[in-house]
């Protein structure tokens, strides 16, 4: 019971670095459109996927995160 705190801390500390680290984090700009890459699944180039316009998931999830910390701030 005596790490109830940390259970709680951990995450949002992870949520906190991966939020002001985001920069370095995205493998591709979070809102550029690549057609030739509509809907593909994970590769090595897009570690998530791309979604219907051709845009990386995984940096638009990191950049998320970012906008998320900012309006929490």
């Amino acid at each position: 019971m005596k790490n109830w705190p940390w259970l709680i801390l951990t995450p949002a500390l992870i949520f906190v670095l991966i939020g002001i680290f985001a920069p370095l984090l995205m493998t591709h700009d979070p809102t550029k459109q690549d057609y030739a890459t509509i809907l593909s699944p994970a590769s090595w180039s897009n570690w998530l996927g791309t979604d219907y316009l051709g845009r990386d998931m995984y940096s638009r999830i990191i950049g998320g995160a970012r906008t998320s910390l900012v309006a929490m701030v």
